[in-house]
């Protein structure tokens, strides 16, 4: 009879403490697997803070990549409203015929236990297994377990020093972008979250603003910019914060009429005889501009990296690099050649920068577009010779 470990949860988002708790499990019970289960809407507390059935199914496939015992099951999801367990057990009792379920979950709602939608039935179609948060908390629930009567009998209590985290106090941290300690998500989970954003307040509102103010080709481009800038940020060792603002910021003006562009430049005194001639690169300055003088945004790295994105320059920062670079070999890009300079991207800044203005000057020239001074100056830099 295969031995199924059912650990569901709103895993909003998975971390360490719930990979440690399933892995003893695993280990204590023989099991044959562990299905890890995101529920779609908690019917137990409050979804606050949920973020989408998708992002949250994605994150326990990552948890789950180095465990070969984990499975990650879409059940609860794709059900839709609320995420009962008898419902759930009663579905994989169909699933698995031949299997023993043991029901993992973490020691406060085993306290509650007793006020789950058909709770007898769930103890009929499996066991219950659950360790405590503390040494003291073991007495409280050998107390409660003894009040369920024969029931007990199918209730394993865990003694295993179970890791201290809360899904809620690491929203709670990644909202204000204040810093995780190691460990406290899987790698993997962590890097998800950083690239996407998730959780972040601030990062929510740019998303916000940036879906009213662009076409939907162009925010799924801001994003996957934004995702790849993350990645190059954190390869070279960047700030990978500061990459995912000017990643999503850098085409907020993309979309916005020409006529508006140019009189943002002229408030702001940023306009010339050449930039006037040449709507390529309006965006870029007056994005910035707005950036600087609407958002409030003071750092001048991620300004700069705004609006040198089109156009480069000589002496680039590393983040008005990254950005550049990040927003020629995003993913959704699909010319010719943009697996090698992604490749190339990764294996060197200076590199990725001399290809792509290679890459950038030739097409402007087959174009017959000018070529403003700015781009001239990086071309010099990076290719002469």
């Amino acid at each position: 009879m295969q031995k199924i470990g059912v650990f569901g949860g709103s895993f909003n988002p998975i971390h360490s403490g719930h990979i440690h708790l399933a892995e003893k499990a695993a280990e204590q019970f023989g099991l044959d697997k562990v299905l890890l289960i995101p529920a779609n809407i908690p019917p137990h507390k409050k979804a606050v803070g949920l973020v989408s059935g998708e992002d949250r199914l994605h994150m326990c496939s990552l948890a789950a990549e180095d465990h070969p015992l984990f499975e990650v099951s879409d059940i609860e999801i794709k059900r839709k409203g609320k995420s009962y367990t008898y419902d759930t057990l009663k579905a994989l009792k169909k699933e698995y015929e031949d299997a023993q379920f043991y029901l993992i979950i973490g020691s406060d709602m085993f306290l509650t236990f007793h006020t789950w939608h058909r709770f007898e039935d769930i103890l009929k179609m499996s066991f219950l297994c659950t360790a405590p948060r503390s040494r003291e908390q073991m007495f409280q629930l050998r107390n409660y377990r003894q009040n369920l009567g024969a029931k007990r009998e199918k209730v394993y209590l865990m003694d295993m020093q179970v890791v201290p985290l809360s899904s809620t106090h690491i929203r709670e941290h990644l909202k204000v972008g204040m810093p995780l300690g190691g460990g406290v998500l899987p790698e993997a989970v962590q890097h998800y979250i950083e690239e996407t954003g998730l959780y972040n307040l601030t990062v929510d509102a740019y998303k916000e603003l940036l879906q009213k103010k662009l076409t939907p080709y162009r925010y799924y481009h801001s994003c996957k910019v934004a995702g790849m800038a993350v990645r190059l940020a954190r390869h070279y060792r960047e700030d990978v914060g500061k990459a995912l603002r000017a990643g999503l910021l850098h085409d907020i003006m993309k979309d916005t009429k020409g006529d508006v562009q140019l009189q943002i430049m002229k408030k702001f005194g940023i306009m010339t005889d050449m930039v006037s001639e040449i709507p390529q690169l309006w965006h870029s300055l007056a994005g910035s501009l707005y950036v600087k003088h609407v958002l409030e945004i003071s750092d001048e790295d991620i300004i700069h990296a705004v609006r040198y994105h089109t156009s480069a320059r000589a002496n680039m920062s590393r983040l008005e690099k990254i950005i550049y670079l990040a927003d020629l070999v995003s993913e959704d890009r699909d010319y010719k050649d943009v697996k090698r300079m992604r490749e190339i991207a990764f294996a060197s800044l200076e590199e990725g920068m001399r290809e792509a203005l290679l890459y950038s000057v030739s097409d402007l020239n087959k174009k017959q577009r000018a070529i403003v001074g700015d781009t001239r100056e990086a071309y010099q830099q990076y290719c002469a010779g």
